[in-house]
């Protein structure tokens, strides 16, 4: 459809005009404007340039039956257009159902009607993209498969980053190289003793798949996935006792049973990813758009390449100047979840030595983003977020390396000597080089890195209601968190000012892997974290191994009174420990994203990731299938202050025992603004709960208003004798966290108010930080007695007793019982 500006858009209907609007004085001065706009947009109607036949059929069978009168303007922005450009499905690989069987079929090409016009249409909205395809099968049979169904059948047949699976079936041959060590060479000696040599080289075996093909791999590659398949076919072929087998396979065939039970009966189908081939190099590239008559890489290789080709700084003469050194680089080829081709040009950083400049770049805490959500929540802000492209492009660099160029920069250039100029992706010091880079825009924009978070910027604001505040920039390397009531106005600024290119603008969706959105609280918006989308995609995978977790109908993520360190069951094998050490870094993250209530339980199990037992696993298992059951916990950021008018906070002049004591200001704190936050801080210990060192369990919640900031459990590094010994000690850990968490404050120039709340339920230990007479009978616990009572005598915090079923650190220390932990999970999360 031409529009009168001269821009083309593609609509996937049309309809007539109707006898009155073709004869309507206003619609026929309508088409009179839009025919003078066209002219003097694109030039006159020239007739002798258009071949058309119009296709009445055609044009019916597109028109609705039913349409509104006059098409809203807006339509044009709220309709999608039909997508174009090359197929990027032609020449993919997919198993689909043949009759009673599934086999591999291949996608050749488009299908269309009698008539020859293309059956369907591509939508940049998947579900509405009806186009059909002729797929063919290695006997040359074809059948029509639908867009959607090609779809579904490619994503089943990859894991969630795309790589592709094929299913074993059996080994049917195998082949003995030259390079195969002998028997007479089998035995090596170490020290007085022989030993045999471990080594698989030499040795391939031919597999065949689920679908038919077959493809030879090497010993090492097929030992690794399918160890118990060799070792059998090893023993029936009699070659067991060949030296690239004798060492290993006689063990197996006795732990034959459990690894069966392990074993993974698939392996990763090299040079594939959603059944699409993926080069390799970008000669590769190249014929495989050949052989698939589109020029989809190549596409993707000249973008990355218009991206990348500032980063050189190619010469005509045949020798680098002096001081630069030779390094490869090579073209990393990808393709994404909506089948699209990427290219990335990376340098072989792994070959350079280390640069005698700093290589570190940081990146924003947690604790500072969820300070960040909650200033936003406080002043009713919409955060902005944004992720800036080719980032590292953008900063110039010191390392002194050239590459010669290859075929992605072209005929002319290809052969000369390139200097890198620009942060290149994989230079070990890129990411320091972006960072300063980066550093120096926000300081000319005039803001100021905080000193206890070097990638939070502030800058100081005022409100259209005249309130004054700090606006914030959260940098984690290319993401972008602004927190400003002029958001939209900073992003045009690096825009247009400083010529970043700026990606997926707009209000976080997601931030770090946690999903965030809206969230009404008493009537006020404000905004949640959740790890909801994060651990959707990991419960599958521990399922896929160990079965349903259903069976385990956990209300809590640990059995109540559960110590791991009291079990005798027998230790996991090599491969289940791998699995255990990646569930634990699974839980470690989701406590991370805000599921506060599993950090005892990932603590406590995650000392035994170097060597876990049988039925650690199973309480691993028992802790996914709790956040089965609650996937829906958040993390909601409350800006409301929480009232203590009720609780007896004691008094006392600490001037005659702590005379100098005093909260320590950095002079060089940016002046406080805007609105003043609450602290509030829960800490408990759990007294010689680990029954083997019967070493303690500190547990520290600190919240900012009534949002939960930062949390803490962890085993005490001191044995402590009685109850009141290590809570003392939990109260002086807590101290230092709210120090830090204060000082974090006052460098991001929030005002506190005052003194901040602290509750703890021994009686014992608040007696004597509150009262500056009571003395102290356990000298061993003098530290902390004195480091506690100064930073009450400072003002920095007030301490009350709390009763121990009150206490929200609770969860933090110990396995509680369902009814105390879904108490403490109703004031903690949402």
């Amino acid at each position: 459809i031409l529009k009168d500006n001269g821009q083309v858009i593609a609509r996937s209907s049309v309809r007539r005009l109707t006898p009155a609007e073709i004869s309507d004085a206003n619609e026929i001065k309508a088409r009179e404007v839009f025919d003078q706009n066209v002219s003097l947009n694109i030039g006159s109607f020239d007739s002798e340039h258009i071949h058309f036949t119009p296709n009445d059929e055609l044009e019916e069978e597109m028109a609705p039956q039913v349409e509104s009168q006059v098409e809203d303007r807006a339509s044009e922005q709220n309709n999608p257009d039909v997508a174009h450009g090359p197929d990027t499905l032609i020449n993919a690989q997919l198993i689909i159902a043949r009759g009673d069987r599934s086999e591999v079929a291949t996608v050749k090409h488009r299908k269309r009607n009698t008539d020859g016009n293309l059956i369907g249409r591509k939508h940049r909205i998947p579900t509405l993209d009806s186009r059909i395809y002729v797929c063919e099968f290695e006997d040359g049979e074809t059948c029509d498969v639908s867009y959607n169904t090609i779809a579904e059948h490619l994503y089943s047949q990859c894991d969630q980053d795309g790589n592709q699976y094929q299913i074993f079936r059996e080994i049917i041959n195998h082949r003995r190289k030259k390079s195969a060590v002998d028997k007479c060479d089998q035995m090596v000696r170490v020290g007085n003793k022989l030993h045999k040599k471990k080594t698989t080289a030499g040795w391939d075996l031919e597999v065949e798949w689920r679908d038919g093909s077959t493809s030879w791999l090497t010993l090492k590659d097929l030992k690794n996935s399918n160890s118990v398949d060799v070792a059998d076919y090893a023993k029936v072929n009699r070659i067991d006792s060949e030296p690239a087998f004798d060492w290993w396979v006689h063990d197996v065939l006795k732990r034959r049973d459990r690894l069966i039970k392990m074993a993974r009966s698939h392996r990763l189908k090299t040079g594939y990813k959603f059944g699409i081939r993926v080069p390799d190099t970008v000669e590769e590239a190249m014929e495989i758009d050949r052989i698939n008559g589109n020029t989809l890489w190549q596409d993707a290789i000249a973008k990355e390449m218009q991206n990348v080709y500032i980063a050189f700084d190619i010469r005509s003469e045949s020798q680098p100047p002096p001081g630069y050194k030779l390094i490869p680089h090579r073209i990393i080829f990808e393709i994404k979840m909506d089948f699209t081709r990427k290219a990335r040009l990376v340098a072989g950083g792994h070959k350079t030595d280390p640069p005698a400049q700093l290589t570190y770049s940081s990146v924003v805490s947690r604790e500072s983003v969820r300070v960040g959500f909650l200033i936003a929540a406080m002043y009713d802000l919409d955060p902005l977020a944004a992720d800036i492209g080719n980032a590292y492009l953008n900063a110039p660099t010191k390392e002194k390396y050239y590459i010669v160029t290859g075929p992605e920069f072209g005929p002319l250039e290809q052969g000369k000597i390139a200097l890198i100029v620009r942060a290149l992706y994989g230079l070990k010091s890129s990411g320091a080089m972006w960072r300063t880079h980066f550093a120096t825009t926000l300081r000319d924009m005039d803001f100021q890195s905080s000193l206890a978070d070097p990638d939070v910027w502030l800058k100081a604001s005022i409100l259209p209601t005249g309130e004054e505040y700090y606006e914030y920039i959260l940098v984690y390397v290319d993401d972008l968190l602004i927190i400003s009531h002029r958001g939209t106005e900073i992003l045009e600024t690096l825009t247009n000012k400083y010529k970043y290119r700026l990606k997926d603008v707009g209000p976080p969706t997601r931030y770090l892997g946690a999903i965030v959105g809206r969230y009404d609280k008493n009537g006020h918006r404000t905004w949640y974290l959740s790890a909801k989308d994060y651990l959707n995609k990991a419960i599958p995978i521990v399922e896929e191994h160990y079965g349903s977790l259903n069976k385990f109908k956990a209300d809590t993520p640990l059995p109540t009174n559960y110590h791991p360190e009291d079990d005798q069951s027998p230790f996991l094998k090599d491969d289940e420990i791998s699995l255990y050490q990646s569930f634990i870094g699974t839980l470690r993250w989701a406590v991370e994203l805000g599921r506060i209530e599993l950090t005892f339980a990932v603590s406590l199990m995650s000392r035994f990731a170097i060597s876990p037992r049988t039925d650690h696993m199973q309480k691993l298992l028992w802790m996914f299938s709790y956040i089965k059951r609650h996937l829906d916990s958040k993390l909601v950021f409350d800006p409301f202050t929480r009232d203590w008018t009720h609780i007896q906070f004691l008094q006392h002049d600490w001037q005659d025992f702590y005379p100098d004591a005093y909260e320590p200001i950095p002079s060089n704190a940016p002046a406080p603004r805007g609105k003043a936050v609450q602290l509030n801080m829960f800490c408990d210990a759990a007294h010689a709960n680990d029954h083997v060192t019967r070493r303690s369990t500190t547990g520290v919640i600190i919240f900012i208003q009534g949002t939960p900031i930062l949390w803490y459990s962890k085993r005490q590094s001191t044995i402590e004798t009685s109850t009141f010994g290590s809570e003392f000690v939990a109260l002086k850990i807590a101290t230092e966290l709210l120090e830090g968490l204060r000082y974090r404050l006052r460098m991001m120039g929030i005002p506190l108010q005052g003194t901040a709340n602290t509750f703890c339920d021994n009686d014992s230990v608040v007696r004597n930080v509150t009262d500056p007479t009571s003395t102290l009978t356990k000298k061993h616990n003098a530290l902390a007695y004195h480091k506690v009572r100064e930073t009450v005598a400072a003002g920095m915090q007030r301490i009350a007793h709390e009763f121990g079923r009150f206490n929200l650190s609770d969860v933090l220390t110990k396995n509680l019982p369902v009814y105390k932990h879904k108490s403490c999970c109703a004031c903690i999360l949402h």
